[in-house]
């Protein structure tokens, strides 16, 4: 994918529809859950899964729901990104500027692993993170990229286990980041920028060994957002 394809993904921003005969109508509505910051959904499962800024980690029954479990981050180790994993199903969930990364059975809410992906402090004060689940092909199975601090890190899916690591070269000081794997090409694209600012630097490295591809940096028609 060009360089300016990313740069129209980063513009973009999340659509949500309702068909008009729903309009001014729900199905269920659940409190004490909090304002959604993610959402996820695993196929064939009957569950949705929900992280809200108020650092609440929760899987509701789609038909009427109620809860099937949740998990309290704290503010000390506030939730940030989560993703949910098909095979196995995983609900992963990175939190502390990307620092700790904890995998959760989707199903029953139990822990399976966690991750420290950098020690003390983040080396880029106030850099978001983010996480993507990873199709490594050729029955390899899944796996998870996590990008936080100033290192990009691919996680067995399974133990949490690091595949590789990868530094961020020109890409370290930017304060917001976004991955984007592309199981076609066997890549994984890191989009990097820091807002007010109209440059952005996209690292692709390879999938299965974190070697570097492709490095680029582009500039944007007018300054990025948060």
């Amino acid at each position: 994918m060009g360089a300016q394809a990313f740069v129209l993904l980063l513009l973009l921003g999340p659509a949500w529809a309702i068909f008009e005969d729903q309009a001014g109508t729900f199905d269920w509505y659940k409190q004490f859950v909090g304002r959604p910051r993610s959402v996820a959904f695993l196929p064939g499962k009957e569950r949705v899964f929900v992280a809200t800024q108020q650092s609440l980690l929760a899987s509701l029954h789609t038909k009427t729901g109620s809860v099937a479990w949740r998990r309290k981050y704290t503010e000390q180790d506030p939730l940030e990104k989560t993703v949910a994993l098909q095979k196995p199903a995983l609900l992963i969930a990175a939190s502390k500027g990307g620092k700790y990364v904890r995998a959760w059975e989707a199903l029953e809410g139990g822990f399976k692993w966690e991750a420290l992906m950098f020690e003390g402090t983040s080396a880029v004060p106030g850099a978001s993170c983010d996480i993507a689940t990873v199709d490594l092909g050729q029955g390899a199975g899944a796996a998870v990229a996590v990008v936080a601090s100033d290192v990009l890190r691919l996680l067995g899916a399974s133990k949490g286990d690091e595949l590789w690591s990868a530094s961020l070269e020109q890409a370290s000081h930017a304060t917001r980041r976004l991955l984007l794997p592309d199981a076609a090409s066997g890549t994984i694209s890191l989009v990097a920028y820091t807002p007010g600012s109209a440059d952005l630097h996209v690292l692709t490295v390879g999938a299965a060994d974190g070697s570097h591809q492709d490095t680029e940096r582009v500039t944007a028609g007018t300054p990025l957002g948060d």
